[in-house]
């Protein structure tokens, strides 16, 4: 906790190098040739579809995983950055916005939950940061307790595409509070669709009817 918050001060109060390329910078996270190559993901390539049991999930994507926005996920997700949500949260409304995106009819958002030994080590779900500020932007009820992680598997950044649908089998839990709504699900990379796919069965298993992801980088 005390190097979270070092952290969080050390960068808050003299954020003096660019996150990315460490160029001087004044006030900002990223330099200016650092925030010109941030690769925005259009129509149609920002868009994934995963069908579940005749269930359709599609996925709305906002950046690519690559540098600098890869190095800004990882110091968010891994070293305690959390304080870098509303700025990456900024990046995908401004990206939704440019691609038409209306979230219409939906009853509220839900982050992608991580375990709870997990969140007593990092001291916060990432994803669930970033649903907060969606949440404030599109005027819907934030629910994070609708899905549950129920135990820990293994890390899904280094196993494959089969690897990671198994890793994550059975891996989450739904409230019958699911039933008959509309939601947007919120999480920070899709890579393999993995992840969102199990979240999405644990829904519809518990009587969700239509299910839209969000990521931040794809």
């Amino acid at each position: 906790m005390l190097r979270r918050w070092a952290v969080t001060a050390k960068n808050l109060f003299f954020p003096l190098t660019c996150l990315n390329c460490k160029a001087k910078i004044s006030g900002e996270y990223l330099c200016r040739n650092c925030q010109n190559q941030i690769k925005f993901l259009t129509p149609p390539g920002c868009y994934s579809q995963i069908e579940i049991n005749q269930n359709n999930l599609k996925v709305a994507s906002s950046y690519s995983y690559q540098n600098p926005i890869k190095t800004l996920i990882h110091l968010f997700k891994y070293s305690n950055y959390d304080y870098l949500a509303p700025a990456l949260a900024k990046l995908m409304i401004e990206q939704l916005d440019r691609i038409g995106f209306k979230p219409l009819n939906y009853d509220f958002i839900t982050p992608v939950p991580i375990h709870p030994y997990k969140i007593k080590i990092r001291g916060y779900n990432q994803s669930k940061l970033l649903a907060k500020q969606l949440a404030n932007y599109f005027q819907l009820p934030l629910k994070d307790d609708i899905i549950s992680s129920k135990y820990i598997k293994n890390s899904q950044t280094k196993l494959s595409l089969e690897k990671r649908k198994e890793n994550v089998s059975g891996k989450f839990t739904a409230k019958n509070s699911a039933k008959n709504t509309n939601i947007l699900l919120v999480d920070d990379v899709f890579t393999t669709g993995a992840t969102i796919l199990a979240c999405g069965k644990a829904l519809w298993e518990k009587g969700a009817n239509k299910i839209y992801g969000i990521t931040l980088a794809k």
